[in-house]
């Protein structure tokens, strides 16, 4: 339950096994609420686009991502390294952990962490992580640099709650019209 895991991944994970014993029916009527409170902590922690970009850099493309997730997500991110490798488009792949899911070989080049070097971010994690955004890909390769959001997601809609995620990036790029 995705309750469950973001108390854990919070640190919270008395809580989180408190939660867990809780009948499965109340769990089910109070995760609505608890989600609600925690998109309105998001909103009012969203971290903002840097203002200035610091084009001084070299030209090319940092791409943050699950890159060795076995995973939809991860596939686009490692999909986006590769389509710039083909375009000549000079890169680094920064791998941000996932976790158990991680176990994936590449073809190329990847980072576990450190810097990117280009004044741009192509950034593979959704819009429910905007807020952690300095936090995943590392507070120095978020400030000064052009960010774009790839998120994928599988909504009609898009949700309220994470209209905030817009400001935490200067573009948004989806691989479909569903998300």
């Amino acid at each position: 339950m995705a309750v469950m895991r973001e108390l854990r991944r919070r640190g919270m994970v008395a809580a989180s096994a408190l939660f867990r014993l809780l009948p499965s029916d109340l769990r089910q009527r109070m995760a609505p609420a608890l989600r609600r409170l925690y998109h309105g902590q998001i909103a009012s922690s969203m971290p903002q686009a840097a203002k200035h970009v610091d084009m001084d850099r070299p030209w090319g493309v940092g791409v943050f991502g699950y890159l060795r997730a076995e995973s939809g997500i991860g596939e686009g991110a490692r999909s986006s390294v590769l389509s710039l490798e083909s375009a000549g488009v000079p890169n680094a792949a920064i791998n941000v952990e996932v976790g158990a899911f991680a176990n994936r070989e590449v073809s190329f080049a990847v980072a576990d962490g450190g810097d990117n070097p280009f004044a741009v971010n192509l950034v593979h994690l959704n819009a429910d992580h905007a807020a952690m955004l300095p936090e995943r890909i590392g507070a120095a390769n978020y400030a000064g640099r052009y960010t774009i959001g790839f998120w994928a997601w599988e909504l009609a809609e898009f949700p309220d709650a994470l209209v905030p995620a817009f400001e935490a990036v200067h573009e948004v790029w989806v691989p479909s019209n569903i998300t």
